[in-house]
């Protein structure tokens, strides 16, 4: 039987770190399903969705255990069946503003208390065209409940602060 897998990992950037990774998930039979994974700060980092059989699970943990050698840190988690409830539906969104201490906090906040769950997320800082201060950015994808109507959580963001422009689409089915 198959077990569905979830792999992090952190390292040094550097050439080499994917090929590792996914050489040992090869030699384990394992199955690299999807990742993210992204440069950040001088470091490199991903969560890979690997499915391998339930008896390789142990080696796999035991051969990823030898990448800590060349600085690859990793956490190894079961991946059980998804539970999601049908009735949520996807959207994505974007919401941008004066950058300051607390932001994601806010916004990430307001959408957990509204019912929404977050499932992809991406921030950012740039430079203001207009002030030359920093502009900060949040985009990604979140699930709504049934209750909550996209404009209606894009009031409630808008809300928090009057220099917030907030764009919320329907997502399309993958």
């Amino acid at each position: 039987m198959q077990q569905s897998l979830i792999m992090s990992f952190i390292a040094e950037d550097r050439p080499g770190i994917v090929d590792a990774i996914s050489e040992v998930i090869a030699q384990q039979q394992g199955n690299w399903l999807e990742s993210r994974l992204t440069r950040l700060g001088g470091q490199f980092t991903g969560i890979i969705r690997i499915e391998i059989a339930e008896n390789a699970v142990t080696n796999l943990d035991m051969a990823l255990r030898d990448l800590e050698a060349q600085g690859i840190t990793y956490s190894l988690n079961a991946n059980p069946p998804s539970t999601a409830a049908a009735e949520l539906f996807p959207v994505n969104f974007k919401v941008t503003g004066d950058d300051r201490p607390g932001i994601v906090q806010e916004l990430s906040s307001l959408m957990a208390n509204c019912g929404a769950n977050i499932e992809s997320l991406n921030t950012y800082i740039s430079s203001a065209p207009w002030s030359g201060g920093l502009l900060f950015t949040m985009e990604g994808s979140a699930t709504l409940p049934p209750s909550l109507a996209k404009g209606h959580l894009r009031t409630k963001l808008e809300g928090i602060s009057d220099d917030l422009i907030v764009e919320i689409d329907r997502a399309e089915d993958e």
